[in-house]
């Protein structure tokens, strides 16, 4: 387990993460943090609005796939 700070509005919030998933998430997270690495509300709304999206193009890919696979069995 590793323990990961994320600063949302100069406030530390600590979450305890799967080493693997801790180093992925704190990669991922770059991309929406400011260059104090401190996320503002703004930040932190467009990285879930974008991994929501991420999820949903995901979940879409997974039914055309499993319709596929469907017709190809029966």
């Amino acid at each position: 387990m590793k323990k990961v700070t994320i600063t949302l509005s100069s406030k530390d919030y600590v979450v305890n993460l799967d080493d693997e998933f801790a180093f992925y998430l704190e990669k991922d997270m770059r991309h929406f943090q400011n260059e104090l690495e401190i996320f503002d509300a703004k930040g932190l709304i467009t990285a879930y609005v974008q991994k929501s999206f991420e999820c949903y193009k995901q979940q879409k890919a997974i039914e055309e796939l499993n319709l596929k696979l469907d017709k190809f069995i029966n």
